[in-house]
Protein backbone atom coordinates (compact mmCIF):
# COMPACT_ATOMS: atom_id res chain seq x y z
CA UNK A 1 0.00 0.00 0.00
CA UNK A 2 3.23 2.59 0.71
CA UNK A 3 5.43 0.88 -1.12
CA UNK A 4 6.79 4.61 -3.32
CA UNK A 5 7.09 6.25 0.65
CA UNK A 6 10.20 5.61 2.46
CA UNK A 7 9.31 4.24 5.41
CA UNK A 8 11.49 4.89 9.03
CA UNK A 9 11.39 2.75 12.36
CA UNK A 10 12.76 5.48 14.81
CA UNK A 11 14.39 4.13 18.05
CA UNK A 12 11.71 5.45 20.21
CA UNK A 13 9.08 3.44 18.45
CA UNK A 14 7.36 5.81 16.37
CA UNK A 15 7.21 5.84 12.48
CA UNK A 16 7.97 7.80 10.07
CA UNK A 17 6.07 7.70 6.63
CA UNK A 18 7.72 10.28 4.14
CA UNK A 19 7.34 13.23 6.70
CA UNK A 20 4.08 11.99 8.80
CA UNK A 21 5.23 10.64 12.38
CA UNK A 22 3.23 7.71 13.62
CA UNK A 23 3.49 7.20 17.35
CA UNK A 24 1.59 4.80 19.70
CA UNK A 25 1.51 4.63 23.35
CA UNK A 26 -0.31 3.10 25.89
CA UNK A 27 -2.68 5.30 27.69
CA UNK A 28 -3.27 4.28 31.02
CA UNK A 29 -2.43 0.94 33.09
CA UNK A 30 -4.94 -0.46 30.40
CA UNK A 31 -3.17 -2.29 27.85
CA UNK A 32 -6.06 -2.97 25.33
CA UNK A 33 -6.41 0.83 24.78
CA UNK A 34 -3.74 3.25 23.13
CA UNK A 35 -3.12 6.90 21.95
CA UNK A 36 -2.17 7.30 18.59
CA UNK A 37 -0.98 10.56 17.04
CA UNK A 38 -0.50 11.43 14.05
CA UNK A 39 1.46 14.28 12.61
CA UNK A 40 2.11 16.03 9.55
CA UNK A 41 2.71 19.22 7.75
CA UNK A 42 0.26 21.10 5.40
CA UNK A 43 1.90 20.02 2.61
CA UNK A 44 1.40 16.36 3.54
CA UNK A 45 -2.42 16.83 4.33
CA UNK A 46 -3.32 14.04 1.10
CA UNK A 47 -0.96 11.72 2.77
CA UNK A 48 -1.54 11.99 6.26
CA UNK A 49 -5.36 11.58 6.20
CA UNK A 50 -4.95 8.99 4.19
CA UNK A 51 -2.99 7.30 6.95
CA UNK A 52 -5.53 8.37 9.32
CA UNK A 53 -7.99 6.40 7.14
CA UNK A 54 -5.89 3.34 7.42
CA UNK A 55 -5.53 3.32 10.76
CA UNK A 56 -9.52 3.79 11.65
CA UNK A 57 -10.05 1.18 9.17
CA UNK A 58 -7.85 -1.03 8.80
CA UNK A 59 -6.49 -2.73 5.50
CA UNK A 60 -8.40 -3.27 2.95
CA UNK A 61 -9.32 -7.13 2.51
CA UNK A 62 -7.62 -7.35 -1.24
CA UNK A 63 -4.67 -6.97 0.65
CA UNK A 64 -1.95 -10.19 1.71
CA UNK A 65 0.44 -9.96 4.28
Amino acid sequence: ILKDYPIQHLPDGSVMVESILIKISAMSEDQSTKDVLVSWTYQDEELGSYLITLLKKGLPQSIAL
